[in-house]
């Protein structure tokens, strides 16, 4: 790729200097910096890393997003093809697309970013199509990866999960599943289901928002793992019947801890929440 390539999107529009009044929208005087309040919101909840857990960070850069504009990429894919009068095969079309990618989990993900520097970056010869927020999440909800990746790769990247996407929607609060009492009052419900376990901790697995883990680990101590694993598909079963948990956990992971000879010995993250469940 020459120099020039990347100066340019896809349309020619320099990165350099960019704005948006070759667009007949709200957005032609937008010269595609990160909205700032955005900007600040992540910044705290960078600075925070995982005792982002313990504040509602994560869930000031979500409100921080309100009202404001994306980046939607588009890419151009090749059309019809041909071929030479040497016989060499050539596109004769090409069509822009909105790309999905592969998440951590390998799911897919609508990516968008809050800056055309940090789209760039991601790739020069995509075509930002500035759109407000409520067009991008309805977009993903209607899409079958139900995620949205905001600035990937980059230090503001922020992943929007479907239950962040419903609630941004409906115009609603949203708070992480692992702050929310009803989630954590069908947790403990569940909970009832098991009988060998000695201790539960309910701890955030994902405190940034980047899809580094689940959203929830459930860690359960047992001082019995045989007996516990075959608990386990009722407890799982209770959890996926719980409404609140449906609605409001993107991503549920449980795993068991043995429990030490002098009890419960584990040091659990920042923002978890640990209960007895036996003596």
């Amino acid at each position: 790729m020459s120099g020039a390539d990347r100066d340019a999107d896809s349309a020619g529009f320099p990165w350099e200097g960019r704005t948006f009044n070759h667009h007949d929208t709200e957005y032609k005087d937008d010269d595609g910096s990160i909205p700032a309040g955005f900007a600040a919101a992540m910044a705290a909840l960078r600075a925070q890393g995982d005792k982002a857990a313990e504040t509602d960070a994560l869930a000031r850069a979500v409100a921080s997003l309100a009202g404001q504009r994306l980046l939607i990429p588009l890419v151009a894919e090749a059309g019809e093809t041909g071929h030479t009068p040497a016989g060499k095969l050539v596109d004769k079309s090409q069509e822009l697309s909105i790309p999905t990618v592969e998440g951590p989990d390998g799911a897919p993900i609508l990516p968008v970013f809050s800056n055309a520097a940090a789209m760039s970056a991601w790739n020069p010869k995509s075509r930002p199509v500035p759109a407000s927020v409520q067009r991008v999440v309805f977009a993903a909800l209607e899409d079958d990866a139900q995620r949205v990746v905001i600035d990937g790769g980059t230090d503001t990247e922020l992943v929007l999960t479907a239950p962040v996407l419903r609630a941004m929607a409906a115009e609603r609060d949203w708070s992480p599943a692992y702050a929310r009492a009803d989630v954590m009052e069908a947790i403990g419900l569940a909970a009832t289901q098991l009988q060998t376990v000695a201790a539960m901790a309910v701890v955030p697995g994902d405190p940034q928002s980047m899809l580094r883990g689940p959203e929830i680990l459930i860690v359960l101590v047992t001082g019995d793992e045989a007996e516990t694993r075959s608990e386990l598909p009722a407890f799982v079963a209770a959890l996926g019947q719980a409404e609140p948990v449906a609605l409001h956990a993107a991503s549920i992971k449980v795993s068991l801890y043995p429990l030490g000879e002098s009890g419960l010995d584990v040091q659990f993250p920042p923002g978890s929440r640990v209960a007895g469940l036996r003596a």
